[in-house]
């Protein structure tokens, strides 16, 4: 099949022959399905470019988060350490945030069970400690919330794209019935005229090609 990119313009194209020759009886018969096929694979195309977008961005954030979150940590732990001499937690060995969270989570329940400890290790150090797991991993849950909605999205437009397909085939041998294989109509929604624009083609640039 043809790639996402060139099959969004041959949906638009689609549309509108479909509508420009509904006046024949066989092209009125199959026009809604057509249209609603390509419509639907094109609102799919284009809300997937969307989601994929939003999503590059918001793992972008969650990995800052995660690097700003391990830099607290290399300052704050050693300070805990000096403090409270039998901790034993070693942040530079953990890699998966979920492993870091749940690490760093168990360390401020260590340390608050500890009894005599400096005061400044329960109005400074912790409640940083606190702050700083709780924005990771906000961060890190909206991007990986981010990561599972594309994924959605690309298997949903692949479904659509795949529907489009097997609609505009038929669609395409009814055309040639009503009004031959040599008008240019018909041409314009080969997959070979999808590599070259068409006036039909969308006048606002076409977003990103989803990654599906």
């Amino acid at each position: 099949m043809l790639s996402q990119y060139k099959l969004r313009r041959l949906a638009a194209r689609a549309v509108r022959v479909a509508e420009a020759h509904s006046s024949q009886p066989s092209i009125a018969m199959v026009k809604d399905i057509i249209v609603l096929s390509a419509q639907e694979f094109i609102n799919s195309y284009e809300t997937t470019a969307i989601l994929q977008k939003n999503s590059l961005n918001e793992y972008k954030q969650g990995r800052e988060a995660m690097e700003r979150f391990k830099s607290i940590m290399t300052e704050l732990v050693p300070a805990l350490k000096m403090y409270i001499p039998s901790l034993t937690v070693n942040i530079d060995s953990i890699g998966v945030p979920d492993d870091m969270f749940e690490s760093v989570s168990a360390l401020i329940d260590m340390v608050s069970e500890v009894e005599s400890k400096p005061e400044m290790v329960t109005t400074s150090i912790i409640p940083a400690l606190e702050s700083a797991l709780t924005t990771a991993e906000k961060e890190w849950r909206e991007a990986e919330s981010s990561r599972v909605a594309i994924q959605e999205s690309q298997r949903l437009l692949r479904e659509k794209a795949d529907n489009f397909y097997y609609h505009l085939k038929l669609f395409r041998r009814t055309l040639a019935s009503a009004i031959g294989r040599n008008h240019y109509d018909y041409r314009k929604i080969k997959d070979t005229s999808a590599n070259i624009s068409d006036a039909d083609d969308p006048a606002e640039p076409t977003p990103d090609t989803p990654t599906a």
